[in-house]
């Protein structure tokens, strides 16, 4: 079987699996993150096959001397495919960051401020007017520059690729010392 028939069925697969997960990505309201990620993955392993037999039929054009259209049709081919599952893979990219991000926070912000006596957890806070608050930040004086809480370099500590390598409790830690909301990771005015 030539190169070219080979690479036929990849191809297809390829075009039905960038179908649906550009449907997917598309159906903001009903976006399954979990398909989403299925799909990436199977459109990742098809894309990788089609450029090895692409990088084949390459070979075999330049070992037969092929003519000039032929590698222009060849290209034009592979970078329409190309194009497409790039930038299908940044949106699908950043919509698992989202998730990665959302679901990193909501134990942070659940167990952040671990309260012991829930009958009445303030009067056993020993710092009641420093637990930050959506209030507090929003009173807050100047704009300074605002530095991570996690790293102390200039971007949103939400943002901090640092946490990757903490541990659950140092970063509770650390968001506590900091005196920063559980939730949005915003320090509120001291």
């Amino acid at each position: 079987m030539s190169l070219r028939a080979q690479r036929g069925p990849v191809r297809a697969a390829l075009r039905k699996t960038l179908d649906e997960l550009k449907d997917q990505l598309n159906d903001e309201e009903n976006q399954d993150r979990e398909r989403i990620g299925i799909l990436f993955r199977r459109s990742k392993m098809h894309m990788d096959k089609l450029l090895n037999l692409d990088e084949q039929v390459h070979q075999h054009l330049l070992q037969n001397d092929a003519s000039e259209e032929d590698f222009t049709d060849e290209y034009t081919a592979v970078n329409l495919y190309r194009d497409e599952y790039d930038e299908l893979e940044q949106r699908a990219l950043r919509i698992m960051k989202t998730e990665v991000v959302i679901e990193k926070r909501i134990p942070l912000a659940k167990e952040g401020f671990n309260i012991q006596d829930e009958k009445s957890p303030w009067k056993k806070m020993e710092n009641f007017e420093e637990i930050p608050t959506a209030t507090n930040m929003l009173s807050g004086q100047g704009k300074d520059e605002k530095l991570c809480i996690f790293c102390d370099k200039k971007h949103e500590s939400s943002g901090c690729y640092q946490t990757n390598s903490m541990m659950k409790e140092d970063e509770q830690k650390r968001v506590r010392d900091n005196k920063a909301c559980f939730i949005c990771l915003s320090e509120y005015a001291k």
